[in-house]
């Protein structure tokens, strides 16, 4: 990716960090230590999985500088937990940086190399909209080097470059040989120059 200051590269493998039993506490820990001993770099987490302070740990613990670290995490959209953010209604845009800065704080960083919107479903368009315009604004404050989405389909993207001009870095999506089924979204980023990360 170019859009971070340095122009950092992108590891093409990493250390992903969902939806298993060991994903948390001390397994997560050592398994990071391993990844990180063993030469890996890129560790992608999210507000979802409910693992970043232990990142935080393994990350401090490996005296890995940071400069050498990739770390991608990714925004729970706000429709994820209605009753907190209630009193958010039409403040997408404000509540998305919040959140980011709770995403630094639990990982103990200054900034994430790559911040994602963790997925489009229950979002209106205009909601979409806004939050991805508040990942622009944290880009912008420095608090992540590239911005971009996961999960998201070939018209929520149009959609998203559409509200700010500006197209996603990277799109996050399932994509493997057994679920071909996204060939056309890759396909689109491809030819638009968004990098794609399959999981």
């Amino acid at each position: 990716l170019t859009g971070s200051p340095d122009a950092k590269l992108m590891p093409r493998l990493g250390f992903g960090t969902c939806c298993r039993a060991s994903s948390k506490g001390p397994m997560l820990i050592n398994s990071t230590l391993e990844y990180l001993r063993q030469g890996g770099r890129l560790i992608d987490t999210a507000q979802m999985y409910e693992n970043q302070q232990d990142l935080r740990v393994a990350i401090a613990r490996s005296g890995v500088p940071r400069d050498q670290l990739w770390v991608t995490s990714k925004v729970r959209t706000l429709r994820d937990d209605v009753s907190e953010f209630s009193d958010r209604a039409g403040q997408h845009r404000e509540a998305v940086v919040a959140e980011v800065k709770k995403i630094l704080k639990e990982l103990g960083l200054a900034y994430i190399d790559l911040l994602l919107l963790h997925h489009a479903k229950g979002n209106t368009p205009a909601e979409r909209a806004e939050e991805w315009k508040g990942l622009v604004d944290a880009k912008a404050a420095g608090l992540a080097r590239n911005v971009g989405v996961s999960n998201y389909g070939v018209e929520q993207l149009q959609a998203v470059q559409a509200s700010t001009g500006q197209l996603p870095a990277v799109n996050q999506l399932e994509f493997h040989p057994f679920i071909p089924a996204h060939a056309h979204v890759v396909d689109w980023c491809l030819a638009h120059g968004v990098a794609v990360t399959a999981y």
